[in-house]
């Protein structure tokens, strides 16, 4: 059954078409021109008399230059962050690869047979929707970055994610405009994380340089479309990742990069409002806020690592959401499994706590816990800082302060009590 039969028969379906209808009433109406806008394209995009993906491999100019310095000493940051059962973990995962295996939400599939890459096999649309986005977002790659310091401590990783990615830019049924493409290898949520793992592998795996040129143009390639799909009209923690992997890609090239970089920025700014006056992400799950903090953390470092000014917007969040990680931070380090929050997809308390710390991300500077009220008069936005004082135990003192307060951010580690 095709993409659209299978959406008319949820039409047809006397239990699902009321949720459908209830759906579609309490979306905005940019929510609904973006559902319009990515149907339209799936539809119109295969059967133009011109090639999409050829049209975005031209974009990719040749002799293609990257400086992968600042990304390679992040991902030495936040490597060193992760604890040893964390980092042991990866290259568990990624040695299995070299099998062919990859294991994600607890699923393992072998994804590997005689005509290359199942990408788009029936195994792998059949299993969970998160479970084809995270291999289609390239997970795996992390397992390496993460795991091992560097290439040589895993050559038969590095051969097997090598074939792995010349093997989805040459198979058709991932290329762009492949019929299903954005509900399938090219939503720009798994391009999102593409970009994101494709540029950490691209700075890690340096002493191959036929590898690193591949991951490089794959990451143009991923960036040059998500730069043209941003999903504002999603909005929620896809946003974050689109804004995120946007700043990752600029992070990489000259040139092109510098308007990436920007653009990422900005999303990042305007999701913002995600987080709430007590620094929490609004879809209320201690998962995605953990994910959504890593993403702008990682932002504020590249931003700094490179020599650029840090956007207030982006300082705060990083802040209050640290600041928020902390208080919800129990005795045992895991998540509480509020909302759709699970164990294992997000790092660990303490390792997002100590990237924070590692970043410059100061949240404990001014004593007790910290919220911050933003409220706008005019042009004029007054932020309300609370912190908990020995005075008054568990009941917050509150003074003006301003928005671009210097005290609690700062350049270097600074320990952040996790």
């Amino acid at each position: 059954m095709s993409g659209g039969q299978s959406r008319l028969s949820q039409l047809a379906d006397t239990e699902t078409a009321p949720l459908l209808y209830e759906t579609v009433r309490n979306m905005e109406r940019e929510q609904l021109l973006g559902v319009a806008d990515r149907t339209l394209r799936q539809l119109v995009v295969p059967s133009l008399p011109l090639d999409a993906d050829q049209w975005y491999e031209r974009q990719v100019p040749s002799g293609l230059a990257i400086r992968p310095e600042s990304i390679r000493g992040n991902t030495t940051t936040l490597r060193r962050c992760l604890d040893s059962a964390s980092r042991e973990n990866y290259r568990e995962r990624a040695d299995e690869t070299a099998s062919g295996t990859v294991t994600l939400l607890e699923r393992s599939l072998s994804v590997t047979g005689e005509d290359g890459v199942g990408w788009l096999d029936d195994a792998v649309l059949d299993s969970p929707a998160m479970w084809a986005l995270q291999f289609h977002g390239f997970e795996f790659l992390s397992w390496a970055t993460l795991g091992y310091d560097g290439p040589g401590a895993c050559p038969d990783v590095v051969e097997t994610l090598a074939d792995w990615l010349a093997d989805w830019d040459d198979a058709e049924a991932t290329a762009i405009g492949a019929p299903g493409y954005l509900r399938r290898a090219w939503t720009p949520h798994a391009v999102s994380l593409r970009v994101l793992h494709l540029a950490r592998f691209c700075a890690w795996v340096r002493d191959d340089t036929a590898v690193e040129a591949l991951a490089a143009r794959l990451v143009y390639r991923n960036a040059a479309f998500l730069s043209n799909h941003v999903e504002h009209d999603v909005g929620g923690n896809h946003l974050i990742e689109n804004g995120a992997a946007l700043v990752m890609a600029g992070a990489l090239f000259d040139g092109e990069g510098e308007a990436w970089l920007q653009q990422g920025v900005d999303v990042l700014r305007e999701a913002r409002d995600q987080f709430l006056a007590d620094g929490g992400h609004f879809e209320r799950s201690p998962m995605y806020h953990s994910i959504a903090l890593v993403r702008y953390l990682t932002a504020v470092d590249l931003l700094r690592r490179q020599g650029r000014s840090v956007p207030t917007e982006l300082r705060e969040v990083a802040l209050e959401a640290t600041a928020f990680l902390q208080r919800l931070r129990p005795p045992d380090d895991r998540i509480p499994l509020l909302n759709d929050a699970v164990f294992g997809e997000a790092p660990p308390l303490s390792a997002v706590c100590r990237y924070a710390d590692a970043v410059g991300v100061d949240a404990t500077a001014t004593p007790g816990s910290h919220c911050r009220r933003r409220a706008t008069t005019g042009s004029a936005t007054a932020t309300t800082d609370c912190s908990s004082t020995a005075a008054s135990p568990g009941r917050p003192t509150c003074r003006d302060t301003p928005t671009t307060t210097g005290s609690r951010w700062r350049s270097g580690p600074t320990g952040n009590g996790c």
